[in-house]
């Protein structure tokens, strides 16, 4: 499985969590309910449940935000002609689906956030790289600061 068939599964995945959680909320639906919704037997309501990963969920957090402004700013650049930000915006795009997925695995303490944490961290790195290339830009500086922090907390988490 290549990594776009992950981001794509994963993005799927947080979709449909979201999903259910909005319905839940929004109907006041109780845990039997839930049950009876595709993909959601044998779930239970931990609603009140904090989650093991609160730097993680903050460290993603960051990191989506700096992204989505550097994503801005490329596609604003690459507008105007400068097709230099291309790989950038590529990799900065890669950075907001990654840590969305890890930050709502996070959130509901997921089996699985190491092995995402650590797609997660190359995925920051990859896009550290890109943003450092492109300095000159102050959005970029504050991604490539942001994915250096967030692989580093996905890299502790995965070791």
């Amino acid at each position: 499985m290549n990594r776009r068939n992950l981001l794509e599964l994963l993005t799927t995945a947080g979709l449909v969590t979201a999903g259910a959680t909005v319905a839940a909320e929004s109907s006041g639906s109780s845990d039997h309910d839930m049950q009876n919704m595709p993909g959601m037997q044998g779930m239970h309501d931990h609603s009140g449940m904090m989650s093991k990963y609160p730097d993680l969920i903050q460290s993603t957090s960051k990191c989506v935000n700096s992204a989505e402004a550097c994503l801005a700013h490329c596609v604003a650049e690459l507008t105007s002609g400068n097709l230099e930000m291309k790989n950038c915006a590529i990799t900065s795009q890669d950075v907001i689906t990654a840590c969305t997925a890890l930050r709502q695995m996070a959130a509901r303490n997921a089996p699985r956030v190491a092995e995402m944490a650590a797609v997660c961290g190359r995925i920051c790195r990859d896009c550290e790289a890109e943003c450092k290339k492109q300095e000159a830009h102050k959005v970029c500086r504050e991604c490539r600061e942001s994915c250096g922090q967030c692989a580093k907390a996905c890299e502790s988490l995965a070791a």
